[in-house]
């Protein structure tokens, strides 16, 4: 509607131009020009239109709380975090494995002014942070056996942002990652201030459980287990890491129980840390594909049925459930929207993969 409300102004104004130049005796050529001008500027204005309408990406709100971002579908996961963080009004809180991002760096420091602002974060992969955020940021440098591998930026105690991209310039602009937005203070508020290793929750009449690793390792890996041994009809698994020798396991006798598997793992993994359970697999018969190009498949998803999303910031390895500082997403779909989105983005993530070895089974 506002466009055709903005192409009619145009041809209004184009009227009363073409009345003025005949009633002035000036030349049909410049009133051909002008009139071509106006429509120009018209078509201009709408496409800068369509494009600020197509890029402006919504947050969660109470009305639509649990929206998907992915670069793979278009969206633009660097602006939804520096959007996020510059429009915070009172508490910034981010529990993060890698921060690097000048642009992230700089509005962090800048809100930090105004508001509160919590990084939790690993020095060793978020160097000299203090130099950069202080004295406007609080900052946690976590220490575990493992890596503080998280991914977790909350706004005003409401808001949650969380996934497998890193906030540093090759995650955000060019890897491949998959951000699940929530609007649920009560899990924000869980997830900053956590009493328990657990959390089950429902939003949009959704059932989804949340695992805080690697407190909760044994009982998410059985978990994940158990789900990949109920599976019915699919598993599409987009993995940057799979080295967990049980869910090769439940992989396998998924397939041997006519389950159709989607397999793709990063391409530089499969060459190198994945390469035995690679090797696991495609001797049980078992199709795996690897990423292609410079960038990397950086997801840790699974979605089983096309109803069970598996996500988080959790690489399918025995140190993600035993030594990382990590967290598992578990969500129960009902609504056909998410279903489609990640209909879409797992077959994107196929598109752009190739098949090492096996003749695989064709879902798409």
């Amino acid at each position: 509607m506002a466009c055709l409300l903005l192409f009619a102004s145009f041809v209004k104004k184009e009227k009363s131009f073409k009345r003025f130049l005949t009633r002035h005796n000036l030349s049909g050529f410049l009133c051909f020009r002008v009139s071509l001008s106006l429509l120009i500027g018209g078509f201009s204005l709408f496409f800068i239109w369509l494009v600020f309408t197509a890029t402006t990406t919504a947050f969660p709100s109470i009305e639509n709380p649990l929206i998907f971002y992915s670069n793979q579908t278009r969206d633009d996961i660097k602006a939804v975090f520096y959007r996020s963080i510059k429009e915070a009004k009172s508490h910034v809180y981010l529990s993060i494995y890698g921060l690097t991002d000048a642009s992230i760096i700089h509005i962090l420091k800048q809100r930090g002014l105004n508001i509160p602002i919590e990084v939790y974060y690993d020095s060793s992969a978020s160097p000299k942070l203090h130099k950069k955020l202080k004295p406007t940021c609080s900052l946690y440098p976590v220490k575990t056996k493992g890596l503080m591998h998280r991914k977790i930026l909350i706004l005003d105690k409401e808001l949650i942002f969380l996934g497998s991209a890193n906030f540093t310039p090759s995650s955000l602009l060019h890897h491949s990652n998959l951000v699940i937005g929530l609007y649920h203070p009560p899990l924000a508020s869980f997830l900053q201030e956590p009493t328990n290793s657990y959390y089950s929750f429902e939003i949009n009449q959704q059932q989804a459980e949340f695992f805080l690793l690697p407190i909760a390792g044994k009982e998410a890996l059985a978990h994940i287990l158990q789900l990949i041994n109920q599976a019915k009809k699919t598993i599409d698994v987009a993995a940057f890491t799979l080295t967990h020798p049980l869910i090769c396991e439940a992989l396998i006798a998924a397939k041997n129980r006519d389950v159709k598997l989607t397999i793709v793992l990063d391409g530089y993994s499969a060459k190198g840390a994945s390469k035995k359970a690679l090797g696991q697999l495609k001797a049980q018969g078992v199709a795996v594909c690897a990423s292609q190009g410079a960038h990397l498949l950086h997801h840790k998803l699974c979605v089983i049925d096309q109803e069970i999303l598996i996500t988080g910031s959790a690489n399918w390895t025995k140190a993600a459930f035993t030594k990382n500082a990590d967290l598992l997403l578990i969500l129960h779909l009902k609504d056909p929207k998410l279903k489609k989105i990640l209909k879409k983005l797992c077959k994107i993530i196929k598109v752009e993969s190739k098949l090492i070895g096996i003749a695989m089974q064709s879902r798409f």
